[in-house]
C-alpha cells in the first residue's frame, strides 16, 4: 500500500505537497530557517483515531518551530503493521501503533530497535453487527460474512485471534478485508454481516456505522478476554461506555491494546523528547484532537506492558516505568 499524507482542510492555501520516496508528504506553511529538520509521523486511516491525533501533535510541534527547529509531517497509512515497518525501514521517525504489535513476533526480527515514546488511549475491539440479523454472540459469527480488516492494519491479527479464542471458524471465502474508510457502509448495505475493528472509543468508522443503520456491538466477555490475553501480550480489559455511539444504551465489555507512539532507539534524543513533551501537554493540550484523548495526562503515559521498552532518550523521565 502506498503511504499518502492527506491534506488538512483547516490548513491555509499555502500548504505544499511534495513527493518524497514514493509517498506524499504534507508540509505545513510554517516559516522555517535553513537547517530546520523535518520528520514524519506515521498515522493511520482518516476514519480512525490515529490520523486526527497525529494531525494535532504535528500542529503543536510546528507552532514552536522557531524555538526548536523541527518540523513535523504526518502520513496516512494502513495502520499499525505498516507503521512499524515504516519506522524500521526509516520512512517514519515516529509512528502510532497498537501495543500488542510492539510485542508481536509476527515475522519482525528487529523489534528491539523500537522504543516507546508515549502512550495515548485504549483501543477496544469493536465487534459490530446489524440488529435483528440473528448475530447475538461472537460464536454466531461462524454463520456470517465477517470483515477482519486491512492487511496493513493491527486489526487483522487481533480479529483472527479473537475468532480463534472464541472457537469460531470463519471460512476464507466468508472473510472480507475492507479498510475503515468503507467498512461501515459495507456493513449497512449487507456486504458483510459483521465487522471487527480495533480502534479508540468514538472512532469515526464505528460512529458512521451506528448512524447509517441499526448496529449492535457484541461484548467480549471476561472469560473470552482472558483466553485471548493469555495468547496475545499487550492487551487489557476495556469497557465501551453506554452512549459512546448512537442508540448504544448499555456499556459493552471488551479488551484491546493501548495506542503508543514509537521511534527507533537511535532516533535523535532531542526530537524524541520534543515529541514526548508535546504528548504530555507541554506545548498545548492534545486532548481536544479526539474524544478518546479526553483523559490524557502526563501520568497516563506511565505504564508499559512487560516486554515493551521505554525509549532510551526518556529513561530520565521517572513517570515512564514498566508495568509490574
Amino acid at each position: 500500500m502506498r503511504t499518502i499524507l492527506i491534506p488538512n482542510k483547516r490548513l491555509c492555501s499555502g500548504t505544499i505537497l511534495s513527493l518524497v520516496v514514493g509517498f506524499f508528504v504534507l508540509i505545513q506553511p510554517v516559516a522555517s530557517r535553513a537547517g530546520d529538520s523535518f520528520f514524519l509521523l506515521g498515522a493511520g486511516g482518516v476514519k480512525g483515531i490515529y490520523f486526527p491525533v497525529a494531525e494535532r501533535l504535528c500542529d503543536l510541534v510546528n507552532r514552536r518551530i522557531r524555538a526548536h527547529g523541527h518540523r513535523c509531517g504526518m502520513a496516512a497509512t494502513g495502520g499499525s503493521g505498516e507503521n512499524i515497518k515504516g519506522v524500521l525501514d526509516g520512512r517514519f521517525l515516529f509512528a502510532i501503533v497498537q501495543s500488542n504489535t510492539i510485542l508481536s513476533d509476527d515475522g519482525m526480527d528487529d523489534m528491539e530497535r523500537i522504543g516507546v515514546v508515549a502512550t495515548l488511549h485504549p483501543e477496544p475491539i469493536h465487534v459490530a453487527v446489524r440488529k435483528g440479523e440473528g448475530f447475538e454472540t461472537i460464536g454466531d459469527l461462524a454463520n456470517g460474512i465477517v470483515n477482519i480488516g486491512d492487511v496493513a492494519s493491527g486489526t487483522r491479527g487481533l480479529a483472527k485471534e479473537l475468532l480463534f479464542a472464541a472457537g469460531v471458524e470463519v471460512p476464507e471465502e466468508h472473510q472480507r478485508f475492507f479498510d475503515p474508510s468503507d467498512q461501515a457502509i459495507r456493513l449497512c448495505q449487507g456486504d458483510v454481516d459483521a465487522l471487527i475493528f480495533v480502534s479508540g472509543i468514538r472512532n469515526s468508522s464505528m460512529t458512521e456505522a451506528h448512524l447509517r443503520c441499526d448496529v449492535r456491538l457484541l461484548p467480549v466477555g471476561p472469560e473470552l478476554a482472558k483466553t485471548m490475553s493469555d495468547r496475545v501480550p499487550g492487551l487489557e480489559p476495556v469497557t465501551i461506555p453506554a452512549g459512546s455511539y448512537s442508540e448504544q444504551e448499555e456499556p459493552v465489555e471488551s479488551l484491546g491494546p493501548v495506542a503508543r507512539i514509537i521511534a527507533p532507539v537511535d532516533a535523535p534524543g532531542e526530537i524524541v523528547q520534543l515529541m514526548a513533551k508535546t504528548v504530555s501537554g507541554a506545548y498545548g493540550s492534545a486532548n481536544d484532537a479526539h474524544p478518546a484523548l479526553r483523559e490524557l495526562t502526563e501520568d497516563s503515559t506511565s505504564l508499559l506492558f512487560p516486554g515493551e521498552r521505554i525509549h532510551p532518550a526518556l529513561l530520565v523521565r521517572p513517570q515512564m516505568r514498566p508495568r509490574k
